[in-house]
C-alpha cells in the first residue's frame, strides 16, 4: 500500500482513529497520518459524556474502552465565578478516560484491522488529481523521517482537530452544502481574543463521581474530572490574556483558580501534579461555524468544536464518524457521487450541531458573568427539573 490507498485520514485523535478503523474494518485500503508521536498527552477534558455509551457500542468499541479503566461520573458540580453553587445528576453515567491511553488504544485498533500507520507524517500539500473528475482522488505530499513521500488516495478525511489546516488544499470555492466558502476569518470567530487549553493530571485527590467545574470572573473555566487509575484530570480554558497574567504556565493558571475558590484551592493541595502529563494548546476557537467540508470531509474537531462546557468534544468526534463513514463506503463503492456525499454528511453534522451550538455558547457565557451566573445558579438550584432539560439542550440532536 505504499504509494495508493482507498482513504487516507490526516489526523490520528479520536476521530481519526476511530474512522481509520472503520473503514479497515469494511475492508478499504486505509492509511492514518498524523504529525505527533504517539501516546502523547493531550488538552482534553477527557470526560466521554453519557452519549458517548451508545456511539460506542454502535461503533464496536464498547468493549475495548471498557478495557482502560474508565472512571465513572454520575453528577456535575458548577462553582459560579461569584461563589455561587449548583449540583445536579447527569442522566446517565459519563466516564473519564485519558487521551494517552485512550488514543493508544485506538491506534491499536485501526491496525489490527489492517490500517496503515504513518507517524509522523507532516502532511504538505492534498490536491485532486483532476478537478474535473474529483472522483479520481487525491495527492498528499508529506514528509517523514526527513524524506518527502507522496500518498495517492481515492477519498481524502480531514481530521487534524481544532484549528485549520487551510494552507493545505487547493482553493474549492465551495463550503457546506456546496456554497461559496466565507474567509477564514468568519469561521474562527471574527477576530475575538483567542482561547488557550491547559491540562495536567493530578494524584492523591479524592476522585469521586462528579466533573466539577470552577468558573473564572470574565470567562473561562477549570473542570476536575476522575480518569483511570485514581488520577485526576484537571482542565481549563482562558483567554490568552488571562493565561499571560497567570504567568504563562499551567502552574499559573492552577494557581490563579485556586486563588478564586477556596474549595478548589482546599482540593488541590491533597494532591499533587503528575510530571510528564501537563499539555497546553492555543489558539483553541470556540466560536467558528460548522465547516464539515472543504475539498474532502472533515470529522470532529476538524469540522466542529463545540463549546467546551459542553463536554461533548469527544463524543461529538465519534458521531461524526458515524455520519461519514457509511457515506465513505457508498463513495468508494460507487454508490454515492462525491457531490452527493458532500451534501449529505454536510446536512446531517450541521443539523446536529445546530441546537448545542446555541445552548453550549450562551450556557459558557452566563456562567462566566458575575452578573448573570448567581441567578442562574440559584435559579437551576430551585427548578431541578429546568436544570436538567438545560442540560440536554448542550447536547448532540437526536441523542437524547
Amino acid at each position: 500500500m505504499k504509494g495508493t490507498a482507498d482513504v487516507a485520514i490526516l489526523g490520528a485523535g479520536i476521530a481519526g482513529s476511530v474512522m481509520a478503523y472503520q473503514m479497515a474494518e469494511l475492508g478499504w485500503r486505509t492509511v492514518l497520518l498524523d504529525k505527533a508521536r504517539f501516546p502523547r498527552h493531550k488538552s482534553c477534558g477527557e470526560f466521554l459524556s453519557p452519549e458517548s455509551a451508545g456511539m460506542l457500542s454502535a461503533l464496536g468499541l464498547a468493549e475495548a474502552v471498557a478495557g482502560l479503566g474508565a472512571a465513572p461520573m454520575n453528577r456535575v458540580e458548577i462553582h459560579g465565578p461569584s461563589g455561587g453553587f449548583l449540583e445536579f445528576a447527569l442522566p446517565a453515567p459519563a466516564i473519564g478516560v485519558s487521551r494517552y491511553r485512550l488514543d493508544t488504544r485506538l491506534h491499536q485498533l485501526a491496525k489490527e484491522y489492517g490500517a496503515e500507520w504513518r507517524s509522523p507524517a507532516v502532511v504538505k500539500k492534498v490536491a485532486e488529481i483532476d478537478s474535473a473528475k474529483p472522483e479520481l482522488g487525491f495527492t498528499i505530499d508529506y514528509v517523514q523521517h526527513g524524506e518527502s513521500r507522496r500518498l495517492q488516495a481515492r477519498a481524502v478525511i480531514g481530521a487534524w482537530g481544532r484549528n485549520p489546516q487551510t494552507g493545505l488544499m487547493q482553493p474549492s470555492g465551495k463550503g457546506a452544502n456546496g456554497r461559496p466558502e466565507a474567509g477564514d476569518a468568519g469561521r474562527e470567530g471574527g477576530g475575538r481574543e483567542p482561547w488557550m487549553g491547559i491540562k495536567v493530571h493530578y494524584q492523591g485527590l479524592m476522585p469521586g463521581e462528579a466533573i466539577a467545574l470552577y468558573f473564572f470572573p470574565g470567562g473561562g473555566y477549570l473542570g476536575l474530572a476522575p480518569i483511570e487509575g485514581g488520577r485526576v484530570n484537571a482542565a481549563a480554558l482562558l483567554p490568552r490574556a488571562a493565561f499571560r497574567e497567570a504567568g504563562g504556565s499551567v502552574q499559573g493558571v492552577l494557581d490563579r483558580a485556586a486563588a478564586l475558590h477556596p474549595r478548589l484551592r482546599e482540593r488541590l493541595r491533597a494532591g499533587e501534579p503528575i510530571a510528564g502529563t501537563q499539555a497546553a494548546v492555543a489558539p483553541v476557537n470556540i466560536s467558528r461555524s460548522p465547516v464539515p467540508w472543504r475539498q474532502f470531509a472533515l470529522i470532529g474537531d476538524a469540522a466542529m468544536v463545540i463549546p467546551p462546557l459542553c463536554g461533548d468534544g469527544m463524543t461529538m468526534a465519534l458521531r461524526s464518524v458515524q455520519l461519514a463513514a457509511p457515506l465513505a463506503e457508498r463513495f468508494l463503492r460507487g454508490e454515492l457521487a462525491l457531490a452527493e456525499w458532500r451534501e449529505q454528511y454536510s446536512a446531517a453534522l450541521t443539523r446536529e450541531l445546530k441546537r448545542p451550538l446555541f445552548w453550549g455558547r450562551l450556557m459558557q457565557a452566563a456562567l462566566g458573568s458575575r452578573c448573570w451566573a448567581p441567578p442562574l445558579l440559584q435559579l437551576g438550584s430551585l427548578l431541578p427539573g429546568l436544570t436538567q432539560r438545560m442540560f440536554r439542550a448542550t447536547r448532540l440532536d437526536g441523542l437524547d
